[in-house]
Order: structure tokens, then C-alpha cells, then sequence
């Protein structure tokens, strides 16, 4: 919740209690005239306001003007801590966003790496079977196709895990992006 919220809940709840401290004291006020020596009640409770309004307007005036500025003051140092907190947890999202990219596309590049140097201990196992059984024709044809087969899901995998690679990197860009805007909403 941010502060803002929290002053406008603090007023209703002054309104309200304000409402009530002021009900229970119009309720022993009277207006009174007095004629020929003689004092007249003319009105209780709430109704002395249509005898008195130049009084009560003014203390509108007066005291709505004073509680007015001092709330629209409070109001707006509250809404800069609201965007100082709503920036700094943006700044933190925009830091856990850029280690979650360079965490997978390190290890994107591990397992890449990995896959490449598992391709190339097949493959150097290959040639070796392949000089070892040159004799056996068949066998050597079916051990090249192997080859080929994992050679092509290698690189199938290669093309994937670039794809991801580049998927995080446009991530990490529009984060960036995201963040200078908010910056420069923040700056101006």
C-alpha cells in the first residue's frame, strides 16, 4: 500500500470522527436574540447555521483553506516518496531481470559447450571405428549415418540454443529500454 493511500484513508476516517465530534457539539449550541430585554432562542442544534452562516462560512474558508494546503503538501511529499519506492523496486526488478539473462545465457553457453565437446568425442570415436572396422563396409555406412543424425540434432540444438540465447538478450534490451523510460518519466 502505497502513502498516498494511506493519508486518504487517515482523512475519511478525520472527516468521519470530525463529523461526530461536531454533531455531538452543535447539539448544546443555540442562537439566541435578544428584544425588548428579552432573550429569544431562535434556533438549536444544526438549523443556527441559516442564522449564522457569515460565521460559519468563514471558519469554512479559514480552516478548509489551512487543512486544504497543509493536506495537498503532505500529498505531494507523500506521492514523491510513493515514485521514489515504485522506482527503486523497478531498479531492483531491472537487476534480478539482467542476472536471470546472463544466468541462462551462461548457461545456454555451458550446455552448448557441452553438447559440442560430447559431438566431438563421438565424432573422434567414429573415425576410430571407422579405420578399425574399414573392412566391414556396411557396419562403416551405418556408423556415418549415426554421425550425421547426431551432427544434424547437435546442430539442432545449437540453433535452439541461440535462439534462446538471443531471446534473453532481447529481454535484457527491452528491460534496459523499459528502464531508461522510466527514468527519463521520473526526470522530467
Amino acid at each position: 500500500m502505497n502513502w498516498r493511500s494511506v493519508l486518504i484513508i487517515l482523512l475519511m476516517v478525520g472527516l468521519m470522527l470530525g463529523y461526530f465530534w461536531l454533531d455531538s457539539y452543535m447539539q448544546t449550541q443555540a442562537w439566541a436574540s435578544a428584544s425588548n430585554e428579552k432573550w429569544e432562542i431562535k434556533s438549536t442544534g444544526w438549523s443556527l447555521i441559516l442564522y449564522a452562516w457569515p460565521v460559519a462560512f468563514a471558519g469554512l474558508l479559514l480552516g478548509g483553506g489551512v487543512i486544504s494546503i497543509c493536506l495537498i503538501g503532505l500529498y505531494c511529499r507523500l506521492e514523491g516518496v510513493d515514485h521514489r519506492n515504485e522506482i527503486q523496486t523497478l531498479k531492483t526488478a531491472l537487476k534480478t531481470a539482467k542476472y536471470g539473462v546472463e544466468t541462462a545465457e551462461q548457461r545456454e553457453r555451458e550446455k552448448l559447450d557441452g553438447e559440442r565437446y560430447a559431438l566431438e568425442n563421438k565424432e573422434k570415436l567414429l573415425y576410430k571405428t571407422r579405420e578399425k572396422l574399414f573392412a566391414d563396409q556396411e557396419r562403416a555406412q551405418q556408423i556415418i549415418q549415426e554421425a550425421h543424425e547426431i551432427a544434424r540434432m547437435a546442430n539442432e540444438r545449437v540453433e535452439q540454443a541461440e535462439k534462446a540465447a538471443s531471446f534473453a538478450e532481447i529481454k535484457r534490451d527491452r528491460a534496459a529500454g523499459a528502464f531508461h523510460r522510466m527514468k527519463q518519466k521520473t526526470n522530467t
